[in-house]
């Protein structure tokens, strides 16, 4: 029988291996997890609230439209370490990066978690795409849309605000609007049902196909092939 010799015994042999390993499984948590390397960066953010009762609204419809994409290319959202958002990353056959991102802060105060990630990532504003829903489309309808105001959309507002640019891509999912002001809110937080609910589902998909389209080709390819579908506002 061979036995082990005295420096493979070693406590310090053993501690070196042990934060060897702690160092390893360290560098894959999630939450250290870098975005790979490639052939140019992409930010898609998502607008909308967290926690399940918000979960199907047409509120979500950012937020649903991200989980599309991260399903299309089978990753998982992961949330940072005392990072108030969640974030999924991939590479798209074209060799562009994508980091998804979810804020956590609720849809009035959704553009306080962008800055730090622009920065860090070290991209300008007109390479962040952001998909949202629209009051002043039909429900399902997607548009596109580089730059301008928020048409009163809070989380826009807060974007535009925190970013100090409005330079950024717009993807919008019509929601329709309700009569009467006083009902717009609980029409964004309700869920939509019936017949409804498929045109909503159908402009989920709509949502992400474009916004791939973007990142593969360009704004003005994507915006000639998707803002003349359907009807509505542009």
């Amino acid at each position: 029988m061979v036995s082990t010799r005295w420096w493979q015994r070693s406590p310090l042999r053993v501690l070196r291996k042990s934060r060897k390993t702690r160092l390893s499984r360290k560098r894959q948590s999630p939450r250290n997890r870098k975005i790979p390397k490639s052939n140019g960066l992409r930010l898609v953010i998502g607008l909308g609230n967290p926690g399940l009762d918000y979960a199907q609204t047409r509120h979500n419809a950012g937020f649903l439209a991200l989980d599309a994409i991260a399903e299309t290319h089978g990753c998982r959202f992961h949330r940072p370490l005392f990072r108030r958002y969640l974030s999924a990353d991939f590479v798209r056959d074209s060799g562009v990066s994508i980091r998804l991102l979810k804020p956590l802060t609720y849809m009035n105060r959704s553009g306080e978690v962008i800055p730090r990630v622009q920065r860090r990532l070290g991209i300008d504003v007109a390479d962040i795409i952001v998909i949202c829903d629209q009051l002043d489309l039909p429900t399902g309808t997607v548009r596109i849309k580089r730059g301008g105001g928020t048409g009163g959309h809070r989380g826009l507002r807060s974007l535009v605000a925190e970013l100090g640019s409005d330079a950024f891509v717009r993807v919008y999912v019509g929601v329709d609007k309700p009569v009467g002001r006083d009902a717009v809110v609980n029409h964004v937080l309700g869920v939509p049902e019936g017949d409804e609910a498929v045109r909503f589902a159908q402009g989920i998909e709509t949502a992400r196909d474009a916004t791939l389209r973007i990142i593969d080709a360009s704004i003005e390819e994507a915006m000639n092939e998707y803002n003349r579908r359907g009807t509505g506002a542009s």
